[in-house]
């Protein structure tokens, strides 16, 4: 059975958007901080979203805005 992976937690950066003849791609980061106190720790994960989706996202999406994505 494949994994999921979801993740709710704040954009590092504006979003952007990359077009090819035959795509539209933006990409994206999240910052996501687990722990509490010394143990506190942030993992960064760099993302990727095709088409209008991604169109949509870099229009309504900016640094700092709280998002979730699945995948």
């Amino acid at each position: 059975m494949p994994a999921k992976v979801t993740i709710l937690d704040r954009l590092t950066r504006d979003p952007e958007i990359k077009e090819t003849p035959k795509i539209t791609m933006t990409t994206f980061s999240i910052a996501s901080n687990s722990g509490y106190g010394e143990n506190k720790t942030t993992s960064y994960f760099d993302c990727v979203c095709f088409g209008r989706r991604g169109e949509a996202l870099s229009k309504h999406a900016g640094k700092g805005k709280e998002l979730m994505i699945n995948g």
